[in-house]
């Protein structure tokens, strides 16, 4: 990238929309998607700004990307599209509030001009043969008709939110109904159209901006990728999505048609925030090393550098989306045709409570390379080595480095067998010495993040109490404190109590009844007598005496350890060599 082709300027609305500029959003560049809090953070701002009578008063609104288009005057908004369409549609409402008093015939001749000299400024010009407005924004293709035809032209102040059908036209319509409503508490029925003009002149004069202005596609890419990195709020769905659009589109109407409807059937299953997410674990194995999230994008050039490469692409994300999905809901139809579909719900909600998204890289990765019955047999173990990974708390780190590394011993075909891909990543497997040790430290709140997998902990050794299944989202059945979370005085002689209250060995499944029945109470008779009657062998097997103390305390979490150790075990150690066969006489 030559130092010609980027160049990075402050600049404020009013420079920034000066000379008869005009700006077109990219044709496949996502819709319209600001909402109520956006819309209102930036009025706020905005406003701030308008009724400041310090000369030294302005608000920065972060860098816009530009790309000359080779048309004159017309730049291409490469970053930036969100806050300049809603800080136009802000203008519009000011504009209307002024078009409003000519219609009360308040003003009116003076009003006009001030209206029209406004919308020239940011919105619109007025074409000389037609009178009709044209914007100085043009929108992506689903989004522009909507925006050009019924709210630049006059006709706004007589739609209602039945007249935007899709979402991004009801978005973008109720931006401007909120700034409406805004500017009309603010300003009420009498305030003088020079006061609403002077305001409109300290936004334009006030807000600013970085302009970035690149001269070719590849320093567009590359500026994106360096914002994304910087932390900018940049989607690499949007990135992926305009970059693969615009490669089938070197082959005609009919190639952008097929990508279009190839880009909907992956994105639809696993809805538009999780795209991005997607597209990592989906790439991640085929990369020449550690994926980071920021250089996907790059990743997706480098896969996909021509047309035909990028369809496909498209197939193979597809497939990825379908599991990507499955991953997401225990429910979900894929688990019905598993061999063992109980087995496969219960490992898709264990994944879930442990918050495991990094596992989703080795997952795509298995599932076109693994037969049905292998696959199945992954899924139901890879739990078991993440909830040891958790407790014995191994570095994420580590995690997501060991699942890459093996999501592409998957991809170059060194792993056939669900056996072969855990042993692989033994390295981050602790040793039942090590998790035993964790377990026995073991502490979870049960009202915190992570009372998912406490409720799955105390769920599994139930069963292995030999009490009955528990399902863990029952509402019948809680987690009890045996010594109470909220009585420290019962704690006499004990210093740090805070430390005791949420260990796994003060805590037992009950059922609610149960629970609120004893709820605060350090009587031990009263509580033995209640969870021997409990229907929880958890609850019966609680041994009170007298006083129910930290060394108890510790010794029911070592007996659980002991089981839990036994209860999530893998075997990784790899099989001994055959006995040489002898040879016949």
């Amino acid at each position: 990238m030559s130092q010609d082709s980027l160049t990075a300027k402050p600049v404020t609305l009013a420079e920034l929309f000066s000379t008869q500029r005009r700006y077109e959003v990219p044709r496949f560049q996502r819709d319209y998607a600001w909402e109520d809090e956006q819309w209102e953070d930036l009025f706020t701002d905005v406003f701030k700004l308008a009724e400041s009578d310090s000369a030294e008063s302005g608000h920065f609104l972060g860098p816009i990307v530009l790309q000359d288009t080779g048309e004159r005057h017309v730049q291409r908004v490469i970053d930036g599209q969100q806050r300049l369409i809603t800080i136009t549609l802000l203008a519009l409402a000011i504009i209307h509030r002024v078009e409003q008093l000519v219609e009360q015939k308040v003003e009116p001749e003076a009003n006009a001009e001030r209206a029209q000299l406004m919308r020239a400024q940011i919105v619109s010009t007025r074409e000389t043969a037609s009178l009709r407005e044209r914007p100085r924004m043009r929108l992506n293709d689903e989004d522009d008709g909507f925006y050009n035809t019924r709210l630049v032209q006059k006709q706004a102040s007589t739609l209602t939110v039945r007249d935007a059908r899709r979402p991004s036209e009801r978005r973008l319509l109720g931006a401007l109904l909120h700034f409406r409503d805004r500017i009309d508490k603010l300003y009420p029925a009498g305030a003088p159209g020079a006061t609403l003009a002077e305001r409109f002149e300290r936004i334009l004069n006030g807000v600013q901006f970085i302009e970035i202005r690149v001269t070719d596609d590849n320093t567009a890419f590359i500026v994106f990728e360096t914002l994304n990195a910087r932390g900018v709020a940049l989607n690499t769905a949007d990135l992926a999505k305009n970059y693969l659009f615009a490669l089938a589109a070197e082959g005609g109407p009919g190639d952008l048609a097929q990508m279009q409807a190839e880009w909907r059937r992956t994105t639809t299953p696993v809805g538009p925030e999780r795209v991005s997410q997607l597209l990592f674990h989906a790439l991640a194995a085929g990369a020449t090393g550690d994926l980071a999230e920021r250089r996907v994008f790059a990743e997706i050039k480098r896969v996909a550098p021509d047309r035909a490469k990028a369809f496909e692409l498209m197939v193979r994300l597809e497939e990825a989306a379908q599991l990507y999905a499955a991953l997401e809901s225990p429910e979900h139809e894929r688990w019905s045709d598993a061999p063992d579909a109980r087995a496969a719900r219960e490992a898709v909600r264990l994944l879930q409570a442990l918050e495991a998204e990094q596992v989703r890289t080795l997952l795509l990765a298995a599932a076109p390379v693994l037969s049905l019955d292998e696959l199945a047999a992954l899924l139901q173990r890879l739990p078991v080595l993440l909830l040891r990974a958790q407790i014995a708390r191994v570095n994420t780190g580590d995690l997501k480095r060991a699942f890459q590394r093996v999501a592409r011993e998957l991809h170059n075909g060194q792993h056939k067998r669900a056996t072969q891909v855990l042993r692989s990543l033994r390295e981050v497997y602790p040793t039942d010495e090590a998790f035993r040790s964790a377990m026995e430290q073991l502490a979870i709140a049960p009202s915190s993040r992570r009372k998912r997998l406490l409720r799955h902990i105390l769920a599994r050794l139930e069963a292995d109490l030999g009490g009955r299944p528990v399902p863990e989202e029952d509402p019948a059945v809680t987690v009890e404190h045996i010594l109470p979370e909220r009585q420290p005085g019962a704690w006499e002689g004990v210093k740090r109590a805070e430390e005791w209250v949420n260990r796994l060995g003060n805590l037992t499944l009950l059922e609610l009844s149960k629970n609120k029945q004893l709820r605060g109470s350090t009587d031990w008779a009263e509580k033995q007598a209640v969870y021997a009657d409990s229907a929880h062998a958890m609850a019966r097997a609680v041994k009170l005496g007298e006083r129910w103390t930290p060394e108890a305390i510790r010794l029911r979490q070592s007996e659980l350890a002991e089981r839990a150790v036994r209860l999530w075990h893998l075997e990784l150690d790899d099989p001994p060599p055959a006995a040489p066969r002898r040879s016949a006489d």
